[in-house]
């Protein structure tokens, strides 16, 4: 993983020495090549640099949908095949009615950020949850 002091812009990759999967002694993976770090070494520094960036992302994704007040509780019920009735709750959905108020210039700027294709296809998944529980029960009773 990478870590970032709150003191300092450098990022660290830190390993779990203590973990199974960890070998001090790997001559198949060593983590330097000379001074540098082993190609081994690079991949995985960025891998995690990449990691962190999409996380950075969706911080900022997420922060802005919050300030525009798209983020709302939600539930949906779902008959099953049997007739049994499940309440599925305790998450958020976007507010399709705000976010088809959002001001012109907010939308601009979150389409060129590839938000606004991010936020249909959460407002598509959550209108096919239904037919994808009653799929999923009916491929357990088949």
């Amino acid at each position: 993983m990478l870590y970032k002091s709150s003191d300092s812009d450098q990022m660290v990759l830190c390993i779990d020495e203590a973990s199974d999967a960890f070998a001090k002694e790997s001559p198949d993976m060593p983590f330097y090549d000379g001074d540098k770090p082993s190609e081994f070494s690079q991949k995985a520094l960025d891998f995690c640099f990449s990691y962190y960036q999409q996380h950075q992302g969706t911080l900022a994704f997420v922060k802005a949908l919050k300030e525009q007040g798209l983020l709302t509780a939600r539930q949906t019920n779902v008959t099953l095949p049997n007739g049994n009735k499940v309440n599925l709750g305790g998450f958020l959905g976007i507010d399709e009615a705000k976010y088809a108020d959002l001001p012109e210039k907010i939308f601009l700027e979150w389409r060129k950020n590839g938000w606004t294709m991010l936020i249909d296809a959460v407002i598509l998944s959550t209108i096919n949850w239904k037919y994808l529980a009653q799929m999923t029960v009916t491929e357990k009773q088949g």
